[in-house]
């Protein structure tokens, strides 16, 4: 997170913003000078007067009688709180030792109220002040030299521009695994009613390879007719001979019949 500090107040700056610094009522933030600034808060960096500004503590002059402080921090570290007091300074007894930090304080953690104790001033959720001071869940103590303390629910969120040793215990946030670039939608079927006119026919069949020609059909009737007429002539036969020949006669007309009937 990122503050900037001037005078007796203490501001929270937040990601992929832009403020405007001055003396205008149209200022996000008011600095008694001559006119607008314009300070970029871009990823996890500042950018102010055409400079950039990362992680730690810097004082940035806008002006020869306005000198601003950014604090910018790399990451929040949360523990759980113990049931009583809690010190904190640079010392290897205390329970939450910054190393090297140039102060130390003193926070209160009662049942029924809370409270922060330090010889230097701080900042009491952006106000100047200094002391002991009541605290309630989620005040947010700011300090100059690179500290910020806040909590809640039994856990203390601490950023800090120094290393910290601790026997408190930390809090482990279990962070899913981003798996979208791996997820690939399954293809949609859209049904659409057709267009076009839709026309119901008939199975074809393979009869058409089956039919059979006219002479075909007859050629076995009529050779019936000529073997039947030539044995009358030669065996001068009788009614039998001219009834097979009727027959064959027949056969014929349902062999026409047929042929056409296919057609």
């Amino acid at each position: 997170m990122i503050y900037l500090i001037y005078d007796d107040n203490a501001y929270h700056l937040y990601s992929d913003t832009v403020y405007q610094l001055g003396p205008s009522s149209g200022s996000d933030i008011f600095l008694p000078l001559l006119e607008d600034i314009t300070l970029s808060v871009e990823g996890s960096g500042v950018v102010l007067l055409e400079k950039s500004y990362s992680t730690g503590k810097h004082c940035v002059a806008l002006s020869d009688e306005v000198t601003v402080t950014l604090l910018i921090f790399e990451a929040v570290t949360k523990y759980l709180l113990p049931d009583s007091s809690l010190y904190i300074s640079g010392e290897a007894a205390a329970a939450l030792q910054l190393l090297d930090y140039p102060s130390e304080l003193v926070l209160t953690l009662d049942s029924d109220s809370a409270s922060c104790y330090s010889p230097v001033p701080y900042y009491l959720n952006g106000k100047w002040t200094k002391g002991k001071q009541p605290l309630k869940a989620s005040d947010e103590l700011i300090f100059s030299q690179g500290l910020v303390l806040s909590f809640q629910d039994q856990l203390l969120s601490v950023q800090s521009l120094y290393a910290i040793q601790t026997a408190l215990l930390p809090l482990t946030e279990a962070v899913a695994e981003d798996r979208a670039s791996e997820f690939h939608r399954s293809p949609r079927i859209i049904l659409r009613e057709p267009e076009g006119k839709v026309t119901i026919a008939s199975v074809p069949t393979d009869d058409e390879g089956k039919r059979q020609s006219l002479l075909k059909l007859i050629i076995t009737p009529l050779a019936m007719i000529v073997f039947t007429g030539l044995s009358y002539v030669f065996f001068r036969g009788g009614g039998m001979l001219m009834m097979m020949m009727g027959m064959s006669v027949i056969t014929i007309g349902s062999s026409i019949h047929s042929y056409f009937s296919d057609k």
